[in-house]
């Protein structure tokens, strides 16, 4: 999926944090003894498998493993689940992420909620499984409607974005699933609905609401909602504005490499909303934003570079190029301009038109004015 952001569950969050022997031991210590625990063993019988769960509290990984196997042979799904992380983080066994597959693929057959989610996770991200959204949607769908907020979300950005004819696209479901998921506190939820609200996109285009979903991720730290609330007080979009305030948020959301907040904070360095005006500082966030993919932030550095205090109308060219080749209108248009004003090159005027149009049927209305006023020239 695009939603990078939010890719979840236990071992993808590893994954990310098990550059070390020793980080994978903090983890594993804080998923099994924490949230996986305390809700495991609200819903799970207790049986033989806790005694390996104390172990593994006391860091006798291998120990904890020998049980965890001992009780998953027997069909205890719990320890089944626990073995499968145990192969997946490396702690006390070899890693074997086919090994992980296996045993949470047992664990979910029992209905063990926690383990469908992994199961899911595992078909949709190719780990010890070959890829498959068809089962992945499956999985998916099995915990959700068990009220797992995580797989709700999940199960919500499949129907969304649909994946050919593994998951037939499906935006009415996408927003269900979203709601519930949301309810529940999940952050990426609850910014997918602000976005909703914020384009009038299956949701009436309410900016307040938006505001006030958008509120409510970027206090769990969902950068993306971050930079969204950052732009709501900067505009005064369903809320005060504030520029302060916006500065707070964008700075959160920067600093945790989202390139919208990236942006937000050299917009407001270069024009010295909610900080002091400073131009090297707003080239610093500028080039950052476009070290992602981003065609805003190429095509306000490309205005930098072509109107800042040091022009190079070199990289400001090679910046609007890039953001008009993904459909950026404005870019279309200051690109159409580059070209129109080049007269060495004999099709600089066909290049110039081309960009006119195709920023103009995006609405651009620079260059629509420019068009109709050419059209006007050429009827006298």
């Amino acid at each position: 999926m695009n939603d990078k952001a939010d890719v979840p569950s236990c071992f993808t969050v590893y994954r990310a944090l098990a550059q070390t022997r020793r980080t994978a031991r903090c983890w594993c210590r804080l998923f099994l003894a924490g949230l996986c625990l305390s809700c495991l063993c609200a819903s799970v019988r207790a049986d033989s498998s806790d005694e390996g769960l104390q172990l593994f509290r006391q860091g006798k990984y291998a120990q904890a493993s020998r049980l965890f196997l001992k009780a998953a042979r027997k069909g205890d799904p719990k320890a089944q689940f626990h073995l499968a992380v145990a192969y997946e983080s490396g702690e006390g066994v070899k890693r074997d992420r086919k090994k992980a597959f296996f045993w949470y693929r047992k664990s979910a057959a029992q209905g063990l909620v926690y383990a469908q989610y992994a199961v899911a996770v595992c078909y949709e991200q190719g780990i010890g499984v070959r890829t498959d959204y068809r089962k992945a949607f499956t999985w998916y769908k099995k915990a959700a409607e068990q009220n797992n907020p995580k797989a709700q979300y999940r199960l919500a950005l499949l129907y969304d974005e649909g994946k050919g004819r593994a998951v037939r696209q499906n935006r009415a479901e996408a927003l269900k699933w979203y709601t519930l998921s949301a309810a529940q506190g999940v952050a990426g939820a609850q910014y997918k609905l602000g976005t909703f609200h914020t384009r009038g996109d299956m949701l009436a285009q309410d900016n307040a609401a938006a505001a006030n979903w958008y509120s409510k991720a970027a206090e769990q730290g969902d950068p993306r909602a971050q930079a969204a609330l950052g732009r709501a007080y900067m505009e005064g979009n369903g809320l005060a504005q504030d520029h302060e305030k916006a500065v707070e948020y964008l700075s959160k959301s920067a600093e945790q490499g989202d390139p919208e907040g990236a942006l937000g904070m050299a917009v407001a360095y270069q024009n010295g909303w909610g900080v002091q005006k400073d131009a090297e500082k707003a080239l610093k966030w500028y080039t950052l934003a476009a070290g992602h993919h981003s065609p805003e932030a190429w095509y306000q550095l490309g205005m930098v570079y072509e109107l800042g205090e040091s022009p190079n109308m070199k990289i400001a060219l090679r910046l609007y190029k890039k953001a008009a080749q993904e459909g950026h209108a404005s870019a279309q248009f200051r690109l159409g301009m580059f070209y129109s004003l080049d007269k060495d090159n004999p099709d600089s005027k066909e290049k110039a038109a081309y960009w006119y149009k195709k920023a103009a049927k995006q609405g651009n209305t620079e260059a629509i004015q420019l068009l109709d006023s050419e059209a006007d020239d050429r009827r006298r």
